[in-house]
């Protein structure tokens, strides 16, 4: 099972691990007091225990129906009244740990949004939760985005959603680690998207950078510390690439290798490969009355058969998000076959 594999792998490096698992979201946060006490509304819904799946689950005004499919993916899904019906599928349903649900309003569009925090079980140097959050246009129409961190939650819901700047728009505060440093960069939810902050922000200038020292360390500073500052970039708002899908390759991503992916652009053939280790890449089939999304961690035939119909009806599509710097690695994939 991949998200075994995931696991163990984070277990494992957090053995070689000197530093406990809270640092990363605490003893290396270059925000202050006050900006941490500025979180965004939050009401938790409940725990979704892979033993006990329960059958729908109320969102705001959306009613979202829970099953499992004949891959035992989780299946979520619904329907709106302008676009048509909608389905999401996620991880197996018997992974080890429940998952939380929450709903609040990130994009202050009117509509709640479903959070979900599943815990890795990794600490140390690994990334200790997994967010997966669907987003709900005026429309009533969703859309995915999935991202790994050092996140934490108390009672009043998932700690590092922030309103920095004050707009009832909630930033996500993500931190990464590279080359003796911590990097801090926050992702504003933005019309059922998520948008990198780049620069001035709330008071400060963005991607923070604060020194690893084996003690706690709040001082942020210069980027030009750093040779390559530029975290990567999960944002999903602008495409950074378009064409269509000529051929794949399939690999085994049970053991966190790669897929290839052949995309034919305006002006070359590129090979795309999305990082199957986090399992976080999805796929988007955007039909004139339902739209289907697949994430990465459901069932192999379930990613395929979807591959397989872009390819066989030469869907246009836009790749979002960047994972490496040094080959394409997007973290989606959106098939318009309107």
């Amino acid at each position: 099972m991949r998200v075994f594999n995931l696991r163990f792998g984070f277990t494992l490096i957090s053995l070689l691990s000197p530093l406990p698992s809270y640092a990363f979201f605490d003893d290396y946060l270059p925000l202050s007091a006050a900006e941490i006490q500025q979180r965004v509304p939050m009401k938790h819904l409940v725990s979704l225990d892979p033993s006990k799946l329960i059958p729908r689950l109320k969102v705001g005004r959306q009613l979202i129906q829970l099953e499992s499919n004949a891959e035992e993916d989780l299946v979520l899904s619904g329907v709106t009244t302008q676009q048509g019906k909608w389905s999401v599928k996620l991880n197996n349903i018997y992974a080890m740990f429940p998952t939380e649900a929450y709903q609040a309003d990130l994009d202050n569009n009117g509509q709640q949004d479903l959070i979900l925090l599943k815990p890795t079980a990794g600490n140390g140097l690994a990334p200790s939760q997994h967010i997966s959050v669907l987003s709900f246009d005026t429309d009533g129409q969703v859309r995915l985005w999935q991202v790994e961190g050092y996140f934490a939650r108390d009672q009043q819901g998932i700690t590092d959603f922030l309103d920095l700047n004050g707009n009832g728009r909630a930033e996500l505060v993500f931190m990464s680690y590279g080359g003796g440093y911590w990097q801090t960069v926050l992702y504003e939810a933005q019309n059922s998207q998520w948008t990198k902050i780049k620069g001035k922000f709330a008071g400060k200038t963005y991607p923070l950078l604060t020194r690893f020292t084996f003690k706690p360390n709040h001082k942020i500073v210069s980027p030009n510390k750093l040779k390559n500052n530029e975290p990567l970039n999960l944002a999903n708002d602008k495409p950074l690439l378009s064409g269509y899908l000529k051929d794949y390759q399939w690999a085994n991503v049970e053991q966190s290798e790669d897929i290839s992916l052949m995309i034919q652009t305006d002006k070359k053939l590129i090979k795309c490969q999305p990082s199957s280790w986090y399992s976080l890449f999805r796929l988007v089939l955007d039909k004139p009355k339902q739209r289907e999304i697949v994430s990465l961690a459901a069932n192999s035939k379930t990613i395929q058969a979807v591959l397989q119909e872009a390819i066989a009806k030469r869907y246009p599509l836009k790749l979002y998000g960047q994972r490496s710097s040094e080959v394409c690695s997007p973290e989606e994939i959106w098939f318009d076959a309107k």
